[in-house]
């Protein structure tokens, strides 16, 4: 991190870092700054989030809202790992992150549980392991709701307005 910073303060990260953190061709063009690289990366991060939005639809996959939740987990790191370079502390962005990551990650386990369920009883499924699935679907929609209306709150609040201006 302090390296980082003196990078940051003093001649900016080169082209190459920049190229690297945005996926780009190895080829030079003019220098990049860290700072105009993280938020260039953000950006690109904020709108792969955006593009799994709608699994939180009714009729969303569970692998679409995995697929959100790994989005997710990449803004976050993208928050962690730069935030030398942001304006503001990424501290209070970063819990908000971790909570629909944590609903969203339970929502998965709770999915792959009962998948494998069927997988390993086909149709003969235990009274008391279709009892315990039962509950445990029931649970993920519960999650499921949480997260659309933590969403919902996140967005209404201007949450992602406020990282996309860091």
């Amino acid at each position: 991190v302090k390296a980082l910073k003196k990078a940051a303060k003093d001649d900016e990260l080169q082209e190459e870092f920049g190229r690297w953190a945005l996926g780009l061709p190895a080829a030079k063009s003019s220098d990049i700054s860290f700072q105009a690289a993280a938020k260039a990366v953000l950006e690109q991060r904020i709108d792969e989030v955006f593009r799994h939005e709608d699994s939180l639809q009714p009729g969303g996959s569970d692998e679409d809202q995995h697929e959100l939740r790994k989005s997710l987990r990449r803004v976050r790191y993208t928050l962690e790992t730069m935030s030398v370079s942001f304006s503001k502390p990424v501290k209070s962005y970063v819990k908000t992150l971790v909570n629909l990551q944590d609903t969203l990650g339970e929502m998965q386990d709770r999915s792959v549980l009962s998948e494998t369920i069927s997988e390993i009883f086909y149709d003969d499924v235990p009274e008391d392991v279709e009892l315990f699935n039962t509950h445990g679907l029931d649970k993920r929609d519960k999650l499921l709701n949480d997260t659309r209306a933590a969403w919902k709150k996140a967005r209404d609040k201007g949450f992602w307005d406020e990282l996309r201006e860091l």
